[in-house]
């Protein structure tokens, strides 16, 4: 939100697991490259992205099936318990699992 604020737009897309040039100076590189403490890969989807939303996102690996109901307790929790709809959502395309972060729908 800093850097939107700051540059008019959202930082660019980056492929999971790469670390967004757009970020430094906001979020330091090993916190982003160490990944969510729940598993899988930190994912920036910026401008340039393929997913509906530009947010943060962990994508997921391998199995997901406790990854997505772990999501879905913070689903619960802190949205509106609806995994397809609202700032929480689990998006899927082609074999890749995003469990996303929702700042903006394009």
């Amino acid at each position: 939100m800093i850097f939107l604020n700051r540059n008019g737009r959202w930082p660019n897309d980056v492929n999971d697991g790469v670390y967004p040039p757009d970020f430094a100076g906001y979020i330091p590189n090993y916190t982003f490259l160490t990944g969510p403490g729940m598993g899988g890969v930190w994912d920036w989807n910026g401008i340039g992205a393929t997913l509906p939303h530009y947010g943060i996102a962990v994508r997921a690996m391998n199995t997901v099936t406790d990854l997505i109901d772990l999501f879905q307790e913070v689903d619960n929790q802190a949205d509106d318990g609806n995994p397809a709809t609202g700032s929480i959502q689990i998006v899927v395309r082609s074999t890749k699992t995003f469990l996303q972060f929702v700042l903006e729908t394009r």
